[in-house]
């Protein structure tokens, strides 16, 4: 047996081959549960089921917990007044003297035709909190409106609200910008215009409630984006539109300016006779007509629609 000569090392076994574990499968994972969740089907509000149901809730469907930031301890609405399936249904435009019924009471709308002084918008909040439930709102159109009213305080709301002798509107809504008649930008001014349209609407009753023109005259605050069913919009004439050139009026029916059909550009006194005429036709279909009346109502040629109809003559 021979030995290692002092200062050399043993030799080393052959290392063995580096052998790693399998690779284990990743964990399965139970797949999650589809949870398909069912809408919930609400029934017609015009039928008898729905005001029975949601008697208690606002016509727009106002959840109850927003509900209650309208009621006033002392001043909750009278029990008796029940929303009724006709107090319910779309369409219904509530104003002064014809109150609607919402799940906190009835609510009025003031509508104002020009601007009113601070002494009287606080007047206004005195008799909100007098005859309702102190709550002023301000509408999407510029409308005021007062909530929690009662069948009783209703009619002296509206004794109260004359006597001040406010700017009120009563019929069609004709709609102008807030700056109308001040704005120097703008190309015309449309309060002679929604005068004459208004004034020429007043005799038509049986037109929809909410049924709505504007009348622009398109300055630094439009009403591009408020939705009317006849829109009248100041233009000027002419390829160049420059200031000089003539002022005409364009014609737009259904949704906002931009989704308008365009009816007609007419001067000043013809686009009010064209107005007052589609205003006619559209009473003559009733307070609730059927979807789709443009298409039966807007002929293929606007100027034939502006003439009067002949009258037939017999040659014997």
């Amino acid at each position: 047996m021979t030995r290692p000569s002092p200062g050399s090392r043993p030799a080393r076994p052959p290392a063995r081959p580096l052998v790693r574990p399998p690779a284990l499968p990743p964990p399965r994972r139970s797949p999650r549960p589809q949870v398909r969740r069912r809408a919930r089907s609400r029934p017609d509000p015009g039928s008898g089921q729905y005001a029975a149901k949601y008697a208690a809730q606002d016509p727009i469907q106002r959840p109850a917990m927003d509900q209650a930031m309208y009621q006033t301890p002392g001043l909750a609405p009278d029990p008796s007044s029940t929303p009724t399936a006709d107090d319910l249904r779309r369409g219904a435009c509530p104003a002064l003297s014809a109150p609607m019924q919402t799940g906190d009471g009835l609510l009025a709308r003031i509508a104002l035709t020009d601007a009113i002084a601070p002494a009287s918008l606080a007047s206004l909040a005195r008799l909100a909190l007098q005859h309702g439930n102190g709550m002023l709102d301000i509408s999407a159109r510029g409308n005021l409106q007062i909530r929690g009213l009662s069948e009783q305080s209703a009619p002296r709301l509206d004794a109260d609200v004359r006597a001040l002798t406010l700017p009120l509107r009563d019929g069609l809504a004709v709609e102008t910008p807030p700056l109308a008649g001040l704005d120097p930008e703008e190309i015309a001014d449309p309060r002679p215009l929604a005068a004459e349209i208004a004034g020429a609407a007043r005799n038509l009753v049986t037109l929809a409630p909410k049924m709505s023109v504007v009348v622009d005259g398109h300055g630094q605050l439009t009403l591009s984006a408020l939705i009317a069913d006849i829109r009248l919009v100041a233009i000027r004439s002419g390829e160049s539109g420059a200031a000089t050139a003539p002022i005409r009026w364009k014609i737009l029916l259904g949704g906002i300016e931009s989704s308008g059909h365009v009816f007609a550009t007419l001067p000043a006194a013809e686009a009010v006779a064209a107005t007052t005429r589609l205003l006619e036709e559209l009473a003559n279909l009733g307070p609730r007509p059927a979807a789709g009346i443009w298409q039966n109502l807007i002929p293929a040629t606007p100027v034939k629609f502006l003439q009067p109809p002949r009258r037939s003559v017999s040659i014997t």
